[in-house]
């Protein structure tokens, strides 16, 4: 009663791992599309091919029916039992390559030929020889001489098994602490079937006669199953988590309830590097910048500054529903936002100034030039000459200032919208120079000043041409317009040593503040100061050449003193001095 009781015991044994076996292979299958889950699906099929088999080998009481077990077990069974694991493993940790289907028939070319020689074993004697019956207690088993083949067999299995071993361990070391504990149970389901197949293998012909390698199969499933409870481990796996976690353009740092680091992808050690360090405290991370960590926890948005890009900081709280689980902290790059932002300001800003110059700079010369030619027309004859000749000079200066005014704005508007098509070609500074000195001949000898041109060499730039001479011309106008009568403008040209050259616009006229020469060329600031004769201005030319000259690859700058004159220079790369 007591024989039949023991080999009952281990019959009843060998089903149950079987079972489990079977859950196993069925509910990593049903879930094959996550990485490892589908190799070790095949690994329980491989354990239920060997349970299977064995439970015939044990139970069977002729020599016949026991080889007959023994060929179901190498069926799809023990030959690619660690084949299969290492495939898990490598599909598990994310080691996918574009050769990972190549690698995986190169792996069971030697379990299929074992599989081969085993169910032709009748035929050879590469895997068993010489099998026999012979009574062990109350078992009745098979005693069998190795072949050379089992040799192959038994040695890469374990070649197999050992770097299946090797790196998950490694891997297990390398991860945080939640899947150090999922790899940690693997590494544990893994270990017990591998120590029962050596102490197997190594004592089968002597002290070991039983085969506990697929009992310990029934701990690997419960293993695998505590940690699909406990750690849902096939809903989130480390593959999954590196490929999601990994490609967010967004920085991800991860804090525990305790308010400590336990996770960051890469594109949060762009932002904060020492987030490397899991356990640090997120106080210790923000301490010494404008974040306060509580504020931020609490879900206020920060924005902090890292080289030439703009991160808004935002924090969510991570909850099973019922207790509070740790934080989740995003970085994104607002960098593009917040350029484009500044953008919108500044066409806002440019169409305001727009609607403002329409409204009130370019309407107001009209009313002086209606009202001018109004008093000629009325009292033509009752008018002395002389009045009608300062009359007529004024509509004329008016007339061409206005004209000005209204050549810069659609410039300017064009310039806004990019409609300016931009023309680079070899010119020489000192005829543009010379054309913008003809040009405003009549209005300086109207005010009776002379403008000197001290340029005498000529200096070859490549540049847009029609772009440089609204430039000079501008520049020349603004001095006519704020000189007083009488004195003297004058152009000078300097050679610098780094291939450019300046040419300077000087005059003697109102000036201005320190103030003033600081904020001449923001289109933010409205510099409207009327010119020695009452000329009005929007300011808008000195925008306009700031525009074209740095669009040349140029520069401009002002020097000024009030009440007595202002010198404006612009710097251009330099082609030829002849």
């Amino acid at each position: 009663m007591t024989d039949i009781s023991e080999v009952t015991l281990f019959l009843l044994l060998i089903a149950l791992s079987t079972l489990f076996a079977c859950w196993a292979a069925v509910y990593f299958f049903t879930r094959r599309s996550v990485p490892g889950a589908l190799f070790l699906s095949f690994c329980e099929v491989a354990a239920v091919f060997w349970n299977v088999g064995y439970f015939i080998e044990i139970a069977a009481d002729t020599l016949s029916m026991k080889l007959t077990g023994v060929k179901v077990q190498y069926f799809l069974g023990i030959p690619f039992m660690s084949s299969f694991w290492l495939l898990a493993v490598l599909d598990y940790t994310n080691f996918r390559r574009k050769s990972f289907f190549s690698i995986s028939v190169l792996f069971n070319i030697i379990p299929f030929l074992t599989m081969i020689f085993a169910l032709t074993m009748e035929s050879h004697d590469l895997l068993y020889r010489n099998a026999r019956l012979s009574e062990v207690g109350s078992f009745l088993l098979i005693s069998k001489d190795w072949g050379p083949w089992f040799h192959v067999h038994v040695y890469y299995s374990y070649i197999l098994l050992f770097a299946s071993a090797l790196y998950l361990g490694y891997f297990v070391k390398t991860q945080n602490l939640m899947f150090r504990s999922q790899g940690g149970l693997l590494m544990g389901g893994f270990l017990v079937p591998v120590i029962a197949s050596v102490i197997y293998v190594a004592g089968m012909n002597s002290f070991m006669r039983l085969d506990f390698t697929n009992i310990a199969f029934t701990y690997s499933a419960i293993a695998m199953g505590y940690a699909v409870q406990k750690y849902r481990l096939f809903d989130i796996v480390p593959a999954a988590r590196d490929r999601v976690f990994e490609s967010l353009e967004a920085g991800i740092i991860v804090a525990d309830s305790s308010q400590r680091i336990v996770d960051c992808n890469s594109s949060a050690l762009l932002v904060y590097p020492s987030a490397a360090r899991t356990g640090t405290p997120l106080s210790h991370l923000f301490k010494g910048s404008e974040i306060n960590t509580e504020e931020l926890l609490a879900g206020k948005s920060f924005q902090i500054s890292r080289d030439t890009h703009i991160y808004q900081i935002t924090s969510a709280q991570l909850s099973d529903g019922l207790k509070q689980l740790g934080y989740i902290l995003t970085f994104h790059d607002v960098t593009r936002l917040k350029e484009t932002e500044q953008k919108l300001n500044e066409l806002n800003e440019s169409k305001d100034r727009l609607f403002s110059i329409i409204a009130h700079d370019l309407k107001n010369p009209f009313f002086g030039l209606i009202g001018l030619s109004e008093i000629l027309v009325q009292d033509y004859d009752t008018t002395e000459d002389d009045y009608k000749k300062m009359l007529i000079s004024d509509i004329n200066i008016l007339s061409v200032s206005t004209h000005q005014l209204l050549d810069n704005l659609l410039d300017w508007s064009r310039q806004q919208t990019n409609q300016i098509a931009f023309h680079p070609e070899l010119f020489s500074l000192k005829d543009s120079l010379d054309v913008a000195v003809k040009s405003l001949n009549q209005i300086a000898r109207s005010k009776n000043i002379t403008i000197r041109n001290n340029v005498l060499h000529t200096v070859l730039v490549t540049a847009d041409r029609y772009m440089i001479d609204t430039v000079i011309r501008n520049l020349l106008s603004n001095a006519l317009k704020f000189s007083d009568e009488g004195s003297v403008i004058a152009a000078d040209m300097t050679m610098n040593e780094d291939g450019t050259c300046s040419l300077s616009i000087s005059d003697r006229g109102v000036g201005m503040s320190k103030e003033a020469v600081e904020k001449i060329f923001s289109p933010s600031e409205k510099q409207k100061t009327s010119g020695t004769k009452g000329e009005k201005g929007s300011g808008l030319g000195l925008i306009l050449c700031k525009d074209f000259t740095e669009k040349n690859g140029g520069s401009i700058r002002a020097e000024s003193t009030l009440g007595k004159g202002s010198t404006f220079t612009i710097t251009l790369p330099v082609n030829e001095v002849i």
